[in-house]
Formats: structure tokens, sequence, C-alpha cells
């Protein structure tokens, strides 16, 4: 009797001869279903997904190179690092590393220490060199030919200063420090001075001699020593005119009428500069912090910027390039909207959408950046002026503005080639390479909660020990920072021996212990274990492929773009003409979250026509004509269906195939022997037999008794001869 005749038996009686409905198991009911249901040929379904996916990234590919290659070419010719880097190199070889010539060893802006040295180091390397008169030979630049005052106030032969010299101070109040020293009742504890806080700033005037001046909304200045406090936009400036005589007798004055006294906290002379070959103006600040402890911390603040951008001929072939971006920038931007309308909320469930989200943000932000610095008036920075306090041009505005979109630029740039992995997961190496970050995720996160314990405490013990001493462990952010970079770099140990002999020992030793040996190897174990699991997956995945697609697995890239350019002219298994509307069909699908096809695939699971109707947007008459299509398409290549012995496997994957016949046999018997009770039963039912005396409705042994014994006949089918 056919299978399908099977179900349409009436109930059989049970064990006590009662009529009740038929005891179906989990697996006969699912077989049910499956067959009301159309199952879906789990196997093959994977095989087009993976397929349609890894042709939609081969062309998504393509268009998001052009796209990277766009930004790319974008941010390398508008940033031109190899112009700013020979202007504001030039700049502080004969500024912030000149020597000052009062000392008879190098001492440069870098090494000052005490106000003295800073009148030094401005009144003998700064202002001699930004404000020379004269050439080497002792001809004065004024007088150059066809110069027009062109080499005056000039660095490095060509870049000009184009703005006064700014001296700027940030001041605090006498009795600014806290309310426990002022309650002493020492004398010296009535004189102190805190930390700069807008609270405690002075604002007085004073050195109106010299032309002293407390100016507000300036640009801001930030500490150079410590993270997050700034000076504000207001401060105490003197500007001083471009020429060397007033400039060395008005700081001259500064010096003799205590412009720096206790009072200061941060100090710094600012300059603007043009090099007209080039087109960069640059803004150069040399700052010098000033703890409450007397320390003081040098530092220099330079930034350039293009401030003609389209002057070049160059220039307009980046305009061109800039329109095309702009248009690919507002496609990706619809495809990502319109995906998001469609998977609302599961649209958020993959990764790869928030990295995409990040770069079209970064790139959206870019762009309106890039506008506002268009917008800005650049022309008084390209010529000298004379305008001093509130006439003064300001350059740090603009020059900050363009340094924020570079360093934005830099970031998108990164996370956009990140973004290139999505799409090189087309090739199965990289796909396996991704799968195993991804999936190491899981271990990874609670593995660098641990390390960033362990290194914060480290942090602790090495600023608390050597922090007093030296340099590299002085705060706890500059002790983390040293630490994480012994894990790539050097140790500073022969410093630390120097200040705690004993207690560098101890620390180094279980610093290389804990961190190096053991942290450092589990983080390398974890990720060769994941990979492990990933390959081995990878591996019982292909080989359950192949035992019932055979060689339909085997699709090139190249076969897959040939495919995607000339539909059906693939010879290949999946790739047959037949099946070209089944790839139509699937690009208008959704082929996110698709992981629980494969999981139906390792793990041997039936799936109906129900299970991917999220795929074809809850369509359900849309995914089962794709089941219909997808069965023809398997019921044409039925001399794959079956493993094929013709077919190169590894060992484990010979070994899976095995595990996988011997499953499927396995689950053949039982099902032998389930339509073989229900015949038994249903003959019973319907008289055409009778039972024996003893025999069970559902069962395959008799017991008869004859005087006391009991005989087992097993294997006996109720009805038939037993006497021959």
């Amino acid at each position: 009797m056919a299978e399908e005749e099977l179900d349409e038996l009436p109930p059989v009686a049970n064990a006590r001869g009662d009529v009740g409905q038929r005891d179906v198991s989990s697996a006969a009911r699912t077989e049910e279903r499956v067959k009301q249901n159309e199952s879906v040929p789990v196997e093959w379904t994977w095989i087009f997904f993976q397929l349609a996916t890894r042709q939609a990234h081969c062309t998504q590919l393509v268009i998001y190179l052009v796209f990277a290659l766009f930004s790319t070419v974008i941010f390398q010719m508008v940033s031109t690092s190899a112009s700013f880097f020979a202007v504001q190199d030039s700049i502080l070889k004969h500024t912030a590393r000149a020597s000052i010539s009062s000392v008879p060893w190098e001492r440069t802006f870098y090494d000052l220490s005490s106000d003295a040295q800073w009148w030094d180091w401005v009144q003998q390397a700064l202002l001699p060199t930004i404000l020379k008169e004269d050439y080497f030979n002792g001809d004065l630049r004024a007088n150059a030919s066809n110069a027009n005052g062109r080499f005056t106030n000039t660095v490095a032969m060509y870049n000009k200063q184009t703005a006064t010299i700014r001296f700027r101070q940030a001041r605090v109040s006498n009795n600014s420090c806290s309310q426990r020293a002022l309650a002493r009742s020492s004398s010296l504890g009535y004189s102190c001075w805190g930390p700069f806080t807008q609270d405690a700033q002075f604002t007085s005037q004073f050195g109106t001699n010299y032309g002293n001046q407390f100016l507000r909304d300036m640009n801001e200045i930030q500490s150079a020593g410590n993270f997050g406090l700034g000076y504000g936009t207001s401060g105490h400036v003197v500007d001083i005119p471009l020429n060397k005589d007033v400039a060395l007798n008005t700081t001259n004055v500064m010096k003799n009428g205590s412009w720096i006294n206790e009072q200061t906290r941060m100090i710094s002379v600012e300059t603007s500069w043009y090099n007209a070959n080039d087109d960069v103006g640059t803004y150069c600040r040399f700052q010098v912090d000033i703890s409450p402890s007397g320390f003081f911390r040098p530092s220099v603040v330079i930034q350039s910027c293009r401030l003609g951008p389209y002057k070049k001929a160059v220039d307009k072939l980046r305009a061109l390039i800039e329109i095309l971006f702009v248009f690919m920038l507002i496609y990706y931007i619809g495809e990502a909207g319109c995906t998001i309308r469609v998977l609302r909320t599961g649209y958020f469930k993959a990764v790869w959408n928030w990295l995409e989200m990040l770069v079209l943000v970064l790139y959206m932000f870019i762009v309106a950046w890039w506008i506002a610095f268009l917008l800005f008036d650049k022309g008084p920075f390209e010529v000298v002026s004379s305008g001093q306090y509130a006439n003064r041009p300001d350059l740090s505005k603009i020059a900050g503005h363009y340094t924020i979109m570079a360093k934005v630029m830099s970031f998108t740039v990164v996370f956009a080639y990140v973004k290139l992995f999505k799409y090189l997961q087309a090739a199965p190496s990289i796909a396996q390479l991704w799968c195993t970050l991804q999936q190491s995720l899981l271990d990874m996160f609670p593995f660098l909660i641990v390390f960033l314990l362990f290194t914060s405490g480290f942090s602790f013990a090495g600023h608390w020990i050597f922090g007093v001493s030296l340099k590299e462990f002085s705060s706890w952010t500059q002790s983390f920072a040293t630490l994480l970079l012994t894990m790539v770099g050097g140790f500073p140990y022969a410093a630390m021996a120097r200040v705690a002999p004993f207690s560098a020992a101890v620390f180094t030793t279980f610093w290389v212990l804990l961190m190096v040996m053991i942290l450092a190897n589990m983080f390398i174990a974890i990720l060769t274990e994941w990979y492990r699991i990933v390959q081995e997956d990878s591996c019982e995945e292909d080989a359950k492929l192949r035992c019932k697609v055979g060689n339909a697995t085997d699709v090139s890239l190249l076969q897959l773009f040939k495919h995607r350019i000339r539909l059906g002219k693939s010879g290949h298994a999946p790739l047959k003409a037949a099946n070209v509307d089944i790839f139509r069909m699937l690009r208008k699908a959704n082929l996110v979250n698709t992981e629980h096809l494969r999981t139906a695939v390792l793990q041997g699971k039936t799936l109906v026509p129900e299970d991917l109707a999220q795929h074809f947007g809850g369509n359900l008459h849309a995914t089962k004509e794709f089941v219909h299509r997808v069965q023809e398409a398997a019921h044409g290549e039925h001399d794959v269906i079956t493993c094929m012995n013709d077919v190169p496997m590894t060992g484990l994957q010979a070994d899976v195939v095995a595990h996988q016949q011997l499953g499927d046999l396995q689950k053949t018997v039982a099902r032998l022997e389930d339509h073989l009770m229900q015949l038994r039963g249903a003959l019973s039912f319907s008289g055409v037999t009778s039972m024996q005396e003893g025999a069970a409705a559902v069962g395959d042994e008799v017991e008869t008794v004859s005087s006391g014994e009991t005989e087992s006949h097993a294997d006996t089918i109720p009805g038939a001869d037993t006497e021959n």
C-alpha cells in the first residue's frame, strides 16, 4: 500500500480493544504538516540563498569599490598631507626647535621650565627668526627685486606671516586656592593660587602701558596636559606688530612689567602663516601650561588648511568626483531608508547595518562640514593684515574647522574600508574569517572586561609607585597608555628600577606573567578555537550539501559575476536557464538573517514555506511560488540528490556523510515499522483478518496461553498462516 493511502486509514483499536485516535508520533505529525504545506528542500534553498547573496555581494562590491575610491581620492586631494607636513615642519624647525643662543648647550621651546627661560626663547629664538629683516649675506629682505615686501616676515623663504603676533595668557585671581588652605593660620596660606577655572579667572585690567587688554569671544584654548581642562574664550592679550624692533621693545617692557607672574596658568604665542606656492594657510600656537605646583608643560598646536580649494587645475577634476560621490551617497542613503522601512526593527539586528549607518552619518557630516568651510571668507588670510585685538584676523577658527573635518575623514575611511569586508564575503575563505570574528565576540567581551580590569589595577599601581619621578606614570591615563604600549613595544624598566628597584622588579614580574604570558595568549587561544569551530561547521555544512546537491556548491565568483551579466547562460546546476526566475525572485527578497537556513541544514531540520515568509515580506503566496520553483530545480537535478561517489571529500566530510547516511537509514527503518504496525491494525479493524488471542493491535509479538505455558511468536502478522 502506498504511503499516501496509509494516511487515510481509519483509527485503530488500542491494546484494550477500544477504538481511539491513532497515536501519531512527533515525527509523524511533522511529516503530515510538511506534506500539507509542501516541504522546503532545505539544502537546495540554502544553496540558492547563498548564491544569491554572493551574487549580490559581487555586484555591490564593484559599486562600493567605486564609492570608496571616490571618497579616498577626494580626501587625499583635499587634505594634501604632504604639503601640510612640509609647511608645518619648516615653521617648527625655525621656531619651536630653534635653540636659545644665550646658553652654551642646546635648549629649545620644548625644554622650557621657567618664566625666565620662556622670555629667553621669545626674545632670542622666536622673534629674531620670524621677524628677520635681512638675508644671510646682509641684504635687506625689503629691498629684494620684484618682491614688494614679499620676503619680509617669512620663515623657510615662502611661509609669510599674515597677522600680528598675539601674546595671550590665562590668569587666576589671588587667593584662588581651596578654602581649606585659606583657613590656615600660616601667613603662606593667604597667598596661594589654585588651578584655572572660569570662576577663578582674573579679569581685571593691567599692563596698559604695553597694550595688554582683556578680550572675550576669542578662539578657545584647551590644556595640553590636563584632558578636559579648557581656558575658555577670554584672556589677557597683547598684539605686537610685525616689526622686529617694536616686538623686542614691547616684550622687554612686558618682561619688566611682570606680564607673567604667580597668577599665570597658561601663556601662548599665536601666529598665522600663508604659503602661496601650496595655497596653505597655517595657524601655529606655542603654548605653555603652568600647574599650581610650578610645572611647565610646553606644547605646540599647529593646523593647516587650503584657503582656495578650487584654485588649481586638478581641483576641477576633484569637483567632478565630488559631485559623483554626493550622488552615490544619496543613493546609499535612499537604499538604507528603504531597507529600514521594509525591515523596521529587524534592520538593527545586523552588525553590518549599524556599521553602514555609522559610515553614512559620518559621510553626511563631512559633506555638511565641507560646505560650511567653503562658506567661510578666507580672503583676509591671504594678505598681510595689521589689525590688532578685535580687528585681528583669526585663522584658528577656519584651520580648526578644517582639522576637525580631516580627523573625521580619517576615521570614516577606516570604517568605509571595513565595510568592504561585508561584500568580500562573496569569497568563502573571507566569509569564514568574518564568521570567526563575529562568533568570537561572545568570548571577547568577557575577556576584554578582565583585561581592562587588570590593566586599570596595574595603572594605579604604576602611577602610585613611579608617578612621582617618571613622566610615563605621571598620571593614571599616562600610566594606562604606557602599559598598553608595552604589549607591543618596550618596557621602561631601567627608569623604573632607578626610582624603586625592588618595586620595579615585582611590578614587572607580575605584569609580564599575568598580562603578557597569560591574557595575551588567552586572546590568541580564543580566536584559534573559534576558527577551528567555524572550519568544522563549514566542513560539515559542505559535506551535507554535497550529499544532497552534489557539486552544486562549487560555484566560483567569476561564474556568479558572468551569471549576473548574462542570465541563464551558465551550465552549472544552480545557474541553469531554468533557474533564472529563482534568482529574480531572490533579488527582491530580504537576504538578511538567513542563519536559520544554515542551522536547518546542519541539524537536519524540516522547514515549511511559512518559515521562509519573512524573506518575502510575509507574502505567503510569493513564498510558496519560490518553494515550488526550488522543488522543480531540485527534481531536475535528481542525479545529484543522493551522495555521489565521484565527489572528492575530505576525511571530515566523509565522516559526516557516513553519519548522515546511517541516520537516514535509521529513519527509514523506523518509518517502515510504523507503517507495518498501522497496516496490521487497519487489517484487524476492517475484519479482513482476525487477531490471535493475546495479540496487541499495536506491536509485533503474540502471546498465547496453553497449559500454563507461554509461547512467543515474534514478528507474526495477524491473519498470517502460522501453520506453514
